[in-house]
């Protein structure tokens, strides 16, 4: 029976209903909004957030859940977003609903607040006031007109915001984070309109204030699902482009928040470090503000991040430290500044990366080739096998611009064999000659295959030189990464092998697995033989004695 609005409650298991029903009444479902005519949006908490889609546009419903439900079609959380549809939209169970468009709570509002006279608004807004400080908060910021007033204001409410989803001690769980994260974002969403205004300002303010806030508390939040992270990582990005565009009183304001903030002992712990740096490094004026840039980084990371090391280091907090007064001098002071400080730090593996680019861009390629030789060396030295292969990536584009096809062929063979990467496959292609590559080629194949880390690779080798015998040859052999993915072009050219396949595949999957998704996977290959023409389930079943009520609901 096909699902709808009117008879879900005779649709749905009665369990699934009653736990539906229990977590409506319990508020679970913490958003629910209609997106089109009969299509609904919502989220439900429960052991996380998940997101449910109702879609009724043609008359019978489509629900999907995140949730990793797998026992039925329909969930819990979708019979709970039902019930609430119900209660809500109750026009379109009774079949009274005008098509009018999307139907959301803003509009809604938009619409009450619009009726509203002058006193009732300023009367709703006071008690507003009187209970909410973060809305106290919010509205003072908003509209104070002094800046430095305003950034502490929105400090305090993203301070309040955490602490009110944190425990006594101070720490925050995973569906505190979450609500945190809502709230934040509408924080975000108000700096990004501040911005399309022009309000540049207040835009810096909030992003500083949720960038100081959020990195107080990270330590002692499970933020598992990166949800606070990601607004710092927004916050960023809006800082990064304010600082392109502000005037020179605001990027300079920018520019002393992000010092001080790296300066923190909390920056050096979190992901905020370098990228708040960057941004400085964009928004400079002037002399002092250069020096106070390069001073920075080597303090923050506690060491001298302009001395030369003996041997080859790859740093990330030195390197970091490099690229950034890299990026000054390069539009300060010019390129061949740029590549004199390049070539002070040849130490750090990307610097001397990066040097050995610019010298063959430029046609220096002697430099570059001694820069690639000394780097192998050193590496090897120091037995840093890492190392070896960035730089024979650049030792293989040397060769191809000295127009050097031997030596282009051997380093595309030993990087194709160690790095297991197709590029290098099809670069050999248009190197040897096609009378020979069909030899040459499995010879290459039969080397991967030796290789545990080659047998990706060479799937990916078969599939794309469409070599299909080869990949049904291989499938028994790597059943998991084959058959997932290449089963149709399989199974058009090959369909009494690939039936073979799937009935020696089928007693492993029970013997190993013999769960409910094992039974699941066994209905999939079920399906896939009577697809291929084979009557499938009767056979299997009676022969190997499963549960084929079991088979048949999978």
């Amino acid at each position: 029976m096909t699902l709808t609005l009117k008879n879900f409650k005779k649709v749905i298991a009665s369990e699934i209903l009653e736990r539906g029903r229990s977590y409506f009444d319990n508020e679970r479902v913490v958003a629910l909004e209609m997106q089109d005519e009969r299509m609904w949006l919502a989220e439900v908490e429960g052991s996380d957030f998940y997101e449910v889609e109702i879609d009724g546009s043609d008359g019978t419903l489509i629900c999907s859940c995140t949730c990793p439900y797998e026992h039925g079609v329909h969930c819990k959380h979708v019979a709970a977003v039902l019930f609430a549809i119900e209660e809500q939209f109750s026009e379109y169970i009774e079949g009274t609903a005008k098509k009018t468009g999307p139907k959301s709570a803003k509009t809604d509002l938009a619409k009450l607040v619009s009726n509203l006279s002058k006193e009732e608004r300023i009367a709703f807004i006071m008690e507003q006031v009187a209970q909410d400080r973060n809305f106290a908060n919010s509205l003072r910021a908003r509209f104070v007109p002094d800046k430095t007033q305003s950034a502490a204001l929105y400090l305090q409410t993203v301070n309040s915001i955490l602490r009110a989803e944190s425990d006594r001690d101070g720490y925050m769980e995973t569906a505190g984070a979450h609500r945190a994260e809502k709230k934040l974002r509408h924080m975000l969403a108000e700096a990004d309109a501040a911005s399309a205004r022009g309000e540049y300002d207040r835009s810096v303010s909030i992003f500083t204030a949720l960038l100081s806030g959020i990195a107080t508390h990270i330590t002692r939040v499970e933020d598992d699902s990166g949800e606070l992270l990601g607004c710092i990582e927004d916050a960023l990005e809006g800082l990064e482009q304010l600082a392109t565009k502000a005037a020179p009183q605001t990027r300079a304001a920018i520019f002393a928040f992000c010092i001080q903030e790296a300066s923190l002992p909390r920056a050096s712990r979190s992901e905020t470090l370098w990228p708040l740096l960057n941004i400085a490094a964009r928004t400079f004026v002037g002399s002092a503000e250069r020096e106070q840039l390069f001073r920075a980084p080597d303090a923050v990371s506690g060491q001298n991040a302009t001395r030369r090391e003996p041997i080859l280091s790859f740093g990330v907090d030195q390197t970091s430290a490099v690229e950034i007064k890299l990026e000054i001098i390069r539009r300060e002071d010019g390129p061949q500044a740029a590549l004199d400080f390049m070539a002070k730090h040849i130490h750090l593996t990307k610097i001397r990366s990066m040097l050995i680019a610019e010298h063959m861009n430029a046609g220096r390629l002697d430099i570059a080739h001694k820069l690639i030789t000394e780097g192998i060396e050193l590496a090897k030295q120091y037995n840093l096998p890492g190392l070896v292969a960035p730089y024979q990536k650049q030792r293989l584009e040397l060769a191809q611009h000295e127009d050097d096809p031997v030596l282009v062929k051997h380093l595309a063979r030993e990087l194709l064999l160690t790095q297991y990467d197709a590029t290098y496959y099809f670069l050999l292609k248009t190197l040897v000659p096609p009378a020979e590559w069909k030899m040459y080629s499995d010879k290459l194949i039969a080397d991967l295959l030796e290789q545990r880390s080659g047998l990706a690779l060479v799937i990916q080798i078969y599939y794309q030189e469409e070599r299909w015998k080869d990949l049904l040859d291989l499938a028994p052999r790597a059943w998991h990464s084959i058959i997932p993915q290449h089963h149709e072009p399989l199974e058009k050219r090959f369909p009494k092998e690939m039936v073979a396949l799937y009935e020696k595949q089928i007693p492993a999957t029970m013997k190993f697995n013999p769960n409910r998704g094992g039974y699941r996977y066994v209905g999939e290959l079920l399906r896939h033989i009577r697809a291929l023409g084979e009557d499938a389930l009767g056979v299997n079943v009676q022969k190997l004695r499963w549960n084929a009520t079991l088979l048949k609901e999978c």
